[in-house]
């Protein structure tokens, strides 16, 4: 994503991505995010997922 502002983009795209890389140049703001991977723990703290969830994941 490529715009003028800085920290608000910064602050967002963290909390959605966890974390970010930015690059400066000619007074834009380039940021670059990846999605975070689904943690495996989080899927066994859960006693039964729902059955969309089961195909996604395979269980």
């Amino acid at each position: 994503m490529v715009t003028k502002r800085y920290q608000w983009y910064k602050n967002k795209m963290e909390a959605v991505f966890g974390g970010v890389k930015i690059v400066e140049e000619n007074g834009y703001y380039i940021f670059i995010s990846q999605k975070r991977p689904i943690r495996s723990t989080k899927i066994k703290e859960k006693q039964k997922l729902s059955k969309k969830l089961q195909r996604k994941y395979g269980r």
